[in-house]
């Protein structure tokens, strides 16, 4: 059974929580925490504030806390957040600034 996948269009800036049981594609902006189980956060997405996610990968922007099982960090990624994680994954050219620490 696949995963169903919901999207946030570059054209849309969403101001408020998002959470997802499924897989979240970010292009647009979210103003606030966003929790998913998969989560894709494309080269024109951005998300300010807290991300919980089984898995997430990044090529835009966050800024808040990023708390992840595994992180993939694509290098057009612009990480300003703290981070915990258990597997990660970052491509030259990402920015990451922040702490980080891994999880057992």
């Amino acid at each position: 059974m696949s995963i169903k996948t919901s999207i946030i269009s570059s054209t849309l800036t969403i101001h408020g929580e998002i959470s997802s049981t499924g897989a979240l594609e970010i292009n647009g902006a979210v103003i606030d925490h966003v929790q998913a189980k998969r989560l894709y956060i494309g080269e024109q997405g951005a998300v300010s504030g807290d991300v919980y996610a089984g898995f997430i990968e990044v090529a835009g922007c966050i800024s808040g806390h990023l708390v992840a099982a595994e992180v993939r960090i694509k290098p057009t990624a612009r990480i300003l957040s703290d981070m915990c994680y258990h597997q990660l994954d970052i491509e030259q050219g990402a920015l990451v600034h922040g702490l980080i620490s891994q999880t057992e």
